[in-house]
């Protein structure tokens, strides 16, 4: 409680523009950020990946490399169908995405990609 006081009292000593600023200001940064998660859930962007991430990445597009394309495209949807639930079983919540799940998805795309390209 004394937290969250201190932390109202802080914003008491800014004007109202000031105020809608910061409020849009921190609007599109929430844009920005969900632009980014839906990005990532769609395997178009991966972010900083740590050692044991990039492993993990690696690891899985070796794994999809043995794949056909429609082996591939099938695992592709189903994974995308399964973020999907999670993130639906709780409404106007931020769920935590299953990072492992984010990044098997993007080796999947980039073997897509990769299959595309050579046929």
């Amino acid at each position: 409680e004394v937290s969250n006081f201190s932390a109202s009292s802080k914003y008491a000593k800014y004007t109202t523009e000031q105020l809608i600023a910061l409020t849009r200001q921190s609007m599109e940064k929430n844009i920005m950020i969900a632009k980014e998660l839906n990005s990532r859930c769609e395997a178009a962007s991966i972010g900083y990946l740590s050692a044991t991430q990039l492993l993990t990445l690696c690891e899985y597009y070796a794994s999809c490399r043995l794949l056909r394309s429609d082996e591939l495209n099938r695992l592709y949807l189903q994974l995308q169908l399964e973020l999907q639930q999670s993130n639906d079983s709780v409404s106007s919540e931020i769920v935590p995405m299953s990072v492992d799940k984010l990044l098997h998805l993007t080796a999947i795309k980039l073997c897509l990609e990769n299959t595309d390209k050579f046929q």
